[in-house]
């Protein structure tokens, strides 16, 4: 029993002295928590001493000026067996990207307290468990910074000066359930910041000066979907002036909203200031809003309040319609007061698209022209935007596509209508001239076979007046001269020249200076005797034409005359005219 006494002491004895030879001078080399410890705290070591011992587990070398952790530094020393590394206050400035490597048991690092401006990369830990990088200048955590280490559970980045979190910083560590950023510089976070922590459970965000707008809609939503819990609730220092002083958890997800953004058309065109309209003609406009929170959309019609409840079925009609941006889906419709679609509130990255449509039927001057105001509110808050609505002078509205397209049309409509007169109006003419040359050339081919002995005449010299009829003249035995059934249409005949086939006894016509017929003459065409009036022989069918040599013109049609055959009847007159002046001067005529 005594010996086996003496035995133990002497190998704690022995296990003693190497424990006290492997440790390096000034550090404190002992079993603690089941795990061989080595802690050289606040011996102003410039850099990792040597004589650590190669199965040490945990490392402790806080408070010291380790500027630098050097590439593949604890692989040359061959500590690669450790598992928690503590380099807390070392003013450390700088870590190799392959400072780790080797390392590959490392389940807990704290650098906080130091000058680090980034998140070091801890590609060659990948069984990090827990980090702590608070009280670092870091401004920023850039994407996929922990991509390396998927099993991490524990990140401490409190007050690190960081006012920028990418999207996608903490992409590939969805087990994490601790995450400290409190006392930054944070006012809002990127979508899909958080929104991949599903097993996160403490979330550290308070004494940041917040901007509670819908920058932090989806923060909110993440919140409440999982019932995160919060040492210090959050306060909001920024944002609409309803939520300045609250908490996180005293505002509703719609609280975090921000003033909706108003865009005006008509018909589809954007508009700034002003509008012009046709009287009597329809108004559509458009008011458009994009918002992360639902809004209401109101009309003032120069000061009177309108919205797709209250409006004039009679007048006005307002159709609102909302769709949710991300899928493209309605969330709701209203047309005339009445709900025609509707679905679920959205949630996620979905962005509100609202639409009110105004349309003022039959527009009146000077009643419906004025400031029309779109009115958006939400719980951010309240916009307007205003246009005016006037009527122009000249019944248009100038640049109206409309109403040019209809005086473009009129046009081209009047154009083709007179080219269409036109066109008639050449015919026409084209077939009078055939009719005129065909009578013309009739004429000319008669006129030369009958050529006459005299072919210098004047169709427009008027016959003599005829004297008054002998009061003893017998016109009950008159022989009147039938006219033949085809009249022709020839030059006046000269008196001589029909002289011969007459004698005075018949027709005692006088002749003027000119030699031809006085056109007052009316003494009836009858024979004195039946005697005379059977003496009288046919006339040639060409009687009475004019010669015309080959050298003349063909008469035109303006001095033909109506001739009977063998007797002239002057055309002078008609025959109703006639007929009057006979029976004013009591005379009968030969009609």
């Amino acid at each position: 029993m005594c010996h086996k006494f003496i035995l133990s002491v002497f190998l704690l004895t022995l296990l003693a002295s190497v424990t006290q030879a492997s440790c390096p001078l000034g550090c404190s080399c002992k079993w603690k928590a089941g795990k061989r410890t080595v802690e050289c705290i606040d011996r102003n070591f410039y850099t990792i001493p040597e004589g650590i011992d190669l199965d040490t587990q945990v490392l402790d070398l806080s408070s010291n000026n380790i500027n630098v952790l050097q590439k593949e530094i604890f692989l040359q020393m061959g500590i690669t067996n450790i598992q928690k590394l503590y380099l807390r206050k070392c003013k450390l400035e700088f870590v190799d990207d392959r400072a780790f490597r080797g390392v590959t048991n490392m389940d807990e690092l704290d650098l906080s307290d130091n000058l680090l401006s980034t998140v070091p990369s801890l590609i060659y830990i990948p069984y990090l468990k827990s980090i702590n990088l608070a009280h670092n200048p870091i401004h920023q955590i850039s994407s996929y910074s922990f991509q390396s280490t998927p099993g991490i559970r524990y990140i401490d980045m409190s007050n690190c000066q960081i006012h920028t979190i990418y999207s996608e910083a903490f992409y590939g560590i969805d087990k994490i359930d601790t995450l400290k950023l409190n006392g930054n510089k944070l006012a809002s976070l990127k979508p899909r910041t958080v929104d991949k922590l599903p097993y996160i459970r403490n979330l550290d965000i308070y004494d940041n000066p917040w901007l509670c707008d819908c920058k932090l809609r989806e923060v909110k939503q993440f919140i409440d979907k999982y019932n995160i819990q919060f040492s210090f609730d959050p306060i909001c220092i920024s944002g609409p002036k309803k939520n300045i002083g609250q908490t996180f958890l005293e505002l509703s997800i719609n609280d975090f909203a921000c003033v909706p953004e108003v865009e005006l058309a008509n018909n589809n065109e954007p508009v700034k200031e002003k509008v012009m309209v046709l009287p009597g003609s329809n108004l559509t406009l458009d008011c458009r809003v994009q918002s992360a929170t639902p809004c209401r959309i109101m009309w003032s019609i120069n000061r009177k309040i309108y919205d797709h409840v209250n409006w004039n079925s009679n007048k006005i009609n307002i159709k609102e319609e909302t769709v949710l941006s991300k899928d493209n889906s309605y969330l709701s419709v209203f047309s005339g007061g009445v709900d025609l679609a509707a679905a679920s509130s959205p949630g996620g990255e979905n962005i509100y698209d609202q639409k009110s449509t105004l349309t003022v039927f039959d527009t009146e001057l000077h009643t419906d022209d004025g400031n029309y105001v779109c009115i958006v509110e939400n719980n951010a808050g309240r916009t307007e935007k205003a246009i005016i609505v006037e009527f122009s002078d000249a019944g248009f509205a100038a640049g109206s596509f409309q109403m040019r397209s209809l005086i473009i049309a009129l046009f081209i409509i009047v154009l083709m209508i007179a080219f269409g007169i036109l066109v008639i109006k050449l015919v026409n003419k084209n077939i009078s001239n055939s009719i005129v040359k065909n009578s013309t050339s009739s004429v000319g081919s008669v006129t030369k076979n009958n050529s006459l002995s005299d072919t210098n005449y004047d169709n427009n010299t008027e016959l003599p007046a005829r004297p008054p009829l002998p009061k003893d003249l017998d016109l009950h035995n008159a022989h009147v001269v039938q006219c033949a059934s085809d009249l022709d249409l020839v030059s006046a005949a000269r008196y001589n020249e029909w002289q011969q086939y007459s004698t005075p006894e018949h027709f005692n016509r006088s002749k003027s200076s000119s030699g031809f017929y006085d056109p007052h003459d009316m003494l009836p065409i009858i024979n004195l005797s039946s005697q005379a009036s059977s003496s009288i022989q046919d006339f040639p069918p060409d009687f009475g034409l004019p010669v015309v040599n080959d050298y003349d013109k063909i008469p035109s049609a303006k001095t033909l005359r109506v001739w009977q055959r063998g007797v002239p009847v002057l055309p002078q007159y008609t025959p109703g005219k006639r007929s009057i002046i006979s029976f004013k001067n009591n005379q009968a005529t030969d009609v």
